[in-house]
């Protein structure tokens, strides 16, 4: 089972209708992005991928089946909005989020800007990775890993070891 199935299983579990992943490793392991400053706003339906210009482009061919959100841009530099923003379009009323990132400010002010309640979670993702073996998980995980890009002379070692397992 992938991870995001299994973070909708968790949601569908705790009954919420949303989750909001800050955490750069839990973004990666949802959704494979190796980029930076970006964030996913999951729901039942939908998946929403939000990050500023600077990763728009990578983030289309890394992370296809996720709807692009643009906050920086589009939401004046508000997280909060450009959350609400996803959550009004699925009807959302409760949302985890990772309560270990994210600070009381930031959930304060995001707070403001939602119709939805935040609701704190601890450990969700990372429980996911540990039962599956690091931020991939298992011999297709490291797979995934050694083909993330990495040209570099040891890497190309590495994944032809991979391969060939």
């Amino acid at each position: 089972m992938d991870r995001l199935t299994q973070l909708r299983e968790y949601m569908e579990k705790e009954r919420l209708d949303a989750f909001y992943i800050a955490k750069p490793a839990n973004v990666r392991c949802i959704s494979g992005f190796t980029g930076e400053d970006s964030f996913l706003f999951i729901t039942k339906a939908n998946q929403n991928f939000i990050t500023d210009a600077r990763y728009t482009e990578q983030a289309s061919y890394e992370c296809p089946d996720y709807e692009l959100v643009n906050w920086r841009i589009n939401f004046g530099y508000s997280m909060g909005k450009a959350v609400a923003y996803c959550a009004d379009k699925d009807g959302v009323k409760t949302i985890g989020f990772e309560q270990d990132h994210l600070t009381f400010e930031k959930w304060n002010s995001m707070q403001a800007e939602l119709s939805a309640e935040m609701v704190p979670t601890l450990n969700v993702i990372e429980s996911f990775r540990a039962s599956t073996g690091g931020y991939y998980g298992g011999k297709e995980g490291f797979r995934a890993a050694s083909d993330a890009g990495r040209d570099q002379e040891p890497y190309r070692c590495l994944r032809y070891r991979i391969q060939s397992i």
